[in-house]
């Protein structure tokens, strides 16, 4: 079953499965990059290909919702 994800409606995946979405919220309750690739590192190779494909599709999201260069740049600063 597809889910709609709304984060502080601020960004929108349509299409997720019920796994994907509850991938999504572990990767959204991360305070740091450092806890995200300490969390990665402990996935299967499966899994690890399946938050970088969520990891991609937010970015994208967060891409197509950019205003203005302060907020590209912030972004940018975000997922490093």
């Amino acid at each position: 079953m597809n889910e709609h994800i709304n984060y502080n409606s601020v960004i929108y995946i349509h299409g997720v499965t019920q796994s994907q979405k509850a991938m999504l919220d572990t990767i959204w309750s991360f305070r740091s990059y450092h806890e995200y690739v300490d969390w990665f590192e402990t996935l299967t190779t499966s899994d690890q290909q399946q938050a970088d494909l969520l990891r991609i599709l937010v970015l994208l999201e967060l891409s197509d919702q950019v205003e203005n260069v302060d907020q590209a740049k912030e972004i940018i600063n975000m997922v490093k």
